[in-house]
């Protein structure tokens, strides 16, 4: 794939064939209770897990990581989306049981936990590129920002 201003402007809507949202199963599927909030008792995997404006960033930061070590951005879109399951799914463990403020919305506490899920990801990702290189973060955060601004 040839990468240009065409094809990664913004972020792909069409790459992943999936929302961040989890079918319920249908009651006789389930071998475990579905997670739900303390204080509202409700199945959270009803709820949307939307993605804001720093999704996207964690996203590019996601991106340029992964084509550090792979130069390929249809890969890594490929496995960003892969790992997506992998991240609503943590969403959902992580909130399981936890109480929510009165003022506090559900889906916005949601969205906060996939963001912070997601930007683990990325300092895994630095971590293991300075342990590989063998180089300090400065190094890594550098081949990065260079990356995000050749891709995006």
């Amino acid at each position: 794939m040839i990468i240009n201003e065409s094809n990664v402007e913004k972020k792909p809507e069409s790459i992943c064939s999936f929302s961040l949202q989890v079918t319920p199963k249908k009651d006789s599927e389930i071998t475990e209770s579905s997670p739900e909030s303390a204080s509202t008792g409700m199945n959270l995997r009803e709820i949307w897990i939307h993605e804001d404006a720093i999704s996207e960033i964690l996203w590019q930061r996601w991106i340029a990581c992964y084509m550090l070590y792979d130069w390929n951005f249809h890969h890594a879109e490929t496995s960003y989306c892969n790992n997506k399951c992998m991240w609503t799914d943590r969403v959902y463990n992580r909130l399981e049981g936890t109480a929510i403020e009165e003022d506090e919305s559900l889906e916005e506490l949601m969205t906060d936990t996939f963001n912070q899920i997601l930007a683990e990801d990325v300092e895994d990702f630095i971590q293991t590129h300075m342990r590989v290189w063998k180089c300090d973060r400065t190094r890594v955060e550098l081949q990065v920002a260079k990356a995000m601004t050749w891709i995006f």
